[in-house]
Order: C-alpha cells, then structure tokens, then sequence
C-alpha cells in the first residue's frame, strides 16, 4: 500500500455578484509539478453547497475578480484563463485538458509570452487589475506582464526576485511585493522598484500588500515586520514577535494571517489576538466575510468570519 500523500489545497478566493469562486489545486507529494485544478463556486449563504465550474489538468493558482465580474485566473504553466469577453491565441500547453460543467461561464485561456531574458513560460503568481482591459500578471521570476485589451506583453524585469503578492486602488497606482524586499509600484505608464526601508532588503520575503482608500499602502513581511508608505517611499512601521503571511482590511480594521500563531489584528503599532485556536496562512477579502485558508487541511475547507452571524466563525469543507 503506497504511503505517498495527496495534497489538497486551497490557493485563491474571490467574490463576484453570484457568489464565492475559489481555486484549489491536489497532487500527489512526490508528483507537485503535476497539480490540477479546480475552480469552485459556493452562494454567499453559509452552508451552500460548493459546484464545480472548471476543472483542469493546469496547475492554477491567483484568481481574481474585476470590476465588470470577469474572472482571471493563472497558472504555474504559464498560462491565463478567464470569462471575460477577451480575443486571444489558443494555449501553448501540450495535452492541456478542461471540463466546464457550468454552461453559464465560458472560459478562454491563453498562453503567455515567454520571458524575454529565461526563454521559456513564467509561472503566474498574482494577479490584480482595474478592468477586464488592464491587467497585470506578476511572476516567479520577477516578470511582469500586462494586458491592454489587445496582447499580452512583458513590461518589467525585476531579475529574479519573485513576486508573490499584488493589489491596487486605481490603475496609474498598484503594488507588487515579493522575496529579497521587492516593492514595485506601477504608475500607469511603468512599473518602477522602491527601495526596501533601512537595512539590506536580502532574504526579505514580503508576504502581503494592501493599499488603502487614502492611497496608504501596509506591507507585511514573514519576519514580521509591517511597512508603510507610498510612492515616496516606505518605513518599517512595527516589528511584531510573528511571521506573517498575509494582510487585509476588513470590518474596519487591518488583519493579519500569522500562520500557526493564528489570526491578529493590528491595533496602532501592536498586535491583537483575534483568534488563535487554528493557523493561518491567507486571507481573502470579501463584502460580508473574510476567508481564512488554514496551513494544513486534512479535509479542504475554508474557515470564514463572518460579524453579526452567529457563530462568527466557521468553517466550510468540500472535496
């Protein structure tokens, strides 16, 4: 009887006006270059069932939703699917294979450019845009893509410092962070790198960006340190006794995903508990509940917080 594990794992979650889309990839722990994906779809209410409406031999992984309720969604294989109404050359994966059992949603992938510098397909990592023609892809190696409405293009090397985290407020104003204290900022035109605050940025993995209504931008980073700033530059706001693993603004408040130290919030320069009885490694925001995505799963669920319902917290399992 054979002792390899399969591997589940929950690697995306966002909101459109029908519901709740989450991504999760499973391998087997000896085989992870061969993951495939699903992208599952669950009503708003607690307790609904969770449907599949793609599933695929690509290795998915960010998902993200825009304005006008298109789905974007990458892969480590290089490639890009989504709903929205987009004109694109056919994939450039031998043998890619999906299943789209929800005949509402109509998916369309392509396969980015091979990197400029590397000569072969990046690994898509985050993904965040401000319309269905504006959006950019950041990837394992440092490359960033973007797409007009028209192509796929490269558009900014950050010579293998990867990215691993992006979001935005507008489209001339969005962050990329990533490993060895990468900070990249896109101004509409071009994406250009600010230098990680005080000390040597080597080994500095930032794990999570949020940028504020205001334009303020908080950073978090796995030694625990928290950044803020803006264009200008940022400063090392707090050191936390923590390892951080995600950031987000939810309920009014910064939140933070500590890994097995659980779920705090932070209050000025501090801390606060929020919930410790369970690890966390994401945080996915959403209008009604912020989604929580656990180290390890021995069945794959979600745990969400959700206030005023009662409990506040619960979790959601499926597969």
């Amino acid at each position: 009887m054979s002792d390899i594990e399969e591997i589940k794992h929950i690697v995306g979650v966002r909101e459109r006006t029908d519901g709740y889309y989450l991504v999760w990839i499973s391998y087997f722990e000896d085989d992870a270059a061969n993951a495939v994906g699903q992208i599952l779809r669950t009503d708003r209410d607690r307790g609904s069932a969770f449907a599949s409406v793609l599933s695929t031999n690509d290795f998915l992984s960010p998902i993200w939703c825009s304005p006008q309720q298109g789905l974007w969604v990458g892969s480590a294989n290089g490639n890009v699917w989504t709903t929205a109404d987009v004109t694109w050359p056919a994939p450039r994966m031998p043998g890619l294979a999906y299943d789209v059992p929800d005949p509402s949603l109509t998916w369309r992938v392509t396969t980015l450019p091979d990197m400029r510098r590397l000569g072969y397909k990046p690994n898509v990592t985050a993904l965040w845009g401000s319309a269905d023609d504006d959006v950019h892809a950041g990837t394992y190696r440092g490359i960033m893509y973007r797409w007009d409405g028209a192509a796929w293009t490269e558009v900014f090397d950050a010579g293998d410092a990867g990215v691993g985290r992006m979001h935005g407020l507008a489209a001339n104003d969005v962050y990329a962070t990533g490993y060895d204290g990468l900070i990249l900022r896109w101004d509409g035109n071009v994406w250009q790198r600010i230098a990680y605050p005080g000390d040597e940025s080597a080994g500095q993995v930032l794990t999570g960006v949020r940028v504020m209504d205001d334009g303020e931008v908080y950073i978090c980073t796995k030694s625990g340190r928290i950044l803020r700033g803006g264009p200008d530059g940022f400063e090392v706001f707090c050191e936390l006794p923590l390892s951080l693993y995600g950031i987000a603004w939810f309920d009014g408040r910064l939140i933070l995903a500590a890994g097995d130290s659980g779920i705090y919030e932070l209050q000025g320069d501090r801390a606060v508990a929020l919930k410790e009885t369970f690890g966390c490694v994401d945080l996915y925001e959403t209008s009604r509940s912020l989604f929580c995505v656990e180290p390890t799963q021995q069945v794959p669920s979600l745990i969400d917080f959700t206030p005023g319902a009662e409990p506040p917290w619960a979790r959601s399992t499926f597969g």
